[in-house]
């Protein structure tokens, strides 16, 4: 019956037209779409021909930048013809001055985002605006969800609905705390841009000169770093023990850090961090990224209020791969620290320390080592089978 049906429909040639022609304004809008300066706000939105078919969304109110109609026509001229995906680019006629006066009053003292509904095809959302958000602005289809530099709001629980599973944050101001239980427990994937925590260490780096410089103490740095205006923006519980992939951006301090990740994080990723590192025992892949140039600790497992106290948990080792990027030069590089679990090692631009001959000794998993090509030191004959060299074009194996 199904396939009777459908060579009905098929041997319709209008029907068939029409589906064709849906399937290729269907390709046009992702393409669209996906392109990240083509931003919609209320009113393009409004005029937009083919909410349903949106998969990607870039969006921002017109507070951002004062953007109308009259904007969006020379901004989109460039892009794609504008009577193909839009009803109208030509603005309305001016309403009175008592109207437009009451109108300018009402924008001011109302947020963009009110009575916004954005389409429930929506699979990425990437906001723009700096507005407060409200629950259910956020469709329940959205799976990745990103906060751009503009924002800098509190998020209140419940904001981010459930079914959002990788969440970016690029907010470059941060004057609130992520509180726990702002994440939806579906949430796997958490990424902190690279200005995430730039706030925060810009007043820190100003008090340490200060105190350098004889006009600051430590005591006033320890307080300093409490003003309301740059608070830490993690606690305990902030990360919830769903996410499974973490990416600290530009984190770079020296404080213990696996106190506020859950056992649940099995990759996790720098860019900036110097500082010695202890590696939580959950996690399985770890990339330190271009900076770090340091030891890293034993590893530790953070327990929780459930866990059975048993010698057997505390003795296994779960890391696999081990990315040190490319400012990591040892003097001697301190294998012994490091779990016997390791399967891949792999060094950045600048490794020049010698391989342990006793390396598979040590990893009786190890199964490659990534070098540059610029390493000139002996490499026992042992380990030449695990030895993989990377040219300029995979450059960005070593980095983040």
């Amino acid at each position: 019956m199904k396939d009777e049906l459908f060579f009905k429909v098929w041997r319709n040639l209008y029907l068939k037209k029409s589906i064709f022609h849906h399937l290729y304004l269907y390709n046009i809008v992702n393409d669209h779409c996906s392109i990240c300066s083509n931003w919609f706000c209320k009113k393009s939105l409004q005029l937009f021909k083919y909410p349903t078919y949106i998969k990607e969304l870039h969006y921002f109110s017109n507070t951002t930048n004062n953007n109308t109609v009259i904007d969006l026509e020379f901004h989109e001229t460039y892009s794609i013809d504008n009577q193909l995906l839009f009803n109208s680019l030509t603005p309305p006629p001016p309403p009175p001055l008592q109207q437009q006066q009451f109108e300018i009053c009402k924008e001011n003292t109302e947020d963009e985002e009110v009575g916004i509904i954005l389409p429930s095809s929506i699979e990425k959302l990437t906001i723009h605006s700096n507005n407060k958000l409200y629950i259910g602005f956020i469709p329940n289809t959205v799976k990745h969800l990103v906060f751009d530099t503009e924002f800098s709001q509190h998020i209140d629980i419940s904001i981010i609905p459930e079914g959002v599973e990788i969440v970016e944050f690029q907010i470059y101001h941060n004057s609130y705390i992520l509180l726990p239980n702002t994440l939806p427990k579906t949430c796997k994937t958490l990424i902190f841009g690279k200005v995430y925590f730039n706030e925060f260490f810009n007043n820190s780096y100003e008090n340490e000169n200060k105190r350098l410089e004889g006009r600051g103490s430590e005591e006033e740095e320890e307080k300093n770093y409490n003003e309301d205006d740059y608070l830490f923006p993690l606690t305990i519980g902030s990360i919830p023990d769903s996410i499974t992939s973490l990416d600290m951006g530009n984190f770079n301090l020296n404080i213990p850090l696996f106190e506020l990740l859950p056992n649940s994080i099995k990759e996790l990723k720098f860019h900036d961090f110097e500082h010695p590192f202890k590696i939580p025992k959950s996690i399985i892949h770890l990339n330190m990224g271009n900076c770090f140039n340091n030891y890293i600790a034993k590893v530790e497992h953070k327990k929780d209020d459930d866990d059975d106290d048993d010698d057997d948990d505390d003795d296994e080792e779960n890391l696999e791969s081990i990315n040190f990027g490319d400012s990591y030069n040892p003097i001697s590089f301190n294998y012994q620290l490091l779990p016997k679990s390791l399967k891949s090692l792999t060094f950045g631009l600048s490794f020049q320390s010698s391989l342990p001959i006793d390396l598979l000794n040590h990893f009786n998993q190890l199964k490659s080592i990534s070098l540059s090509k610029n390493y000139t030191n002996v490499i026992p004959k042992i380990l030449l089978q695990i030895i993989e060299f990377k040219d300029d074009e995979n450059i960005k194996y070593y980095g983040v």
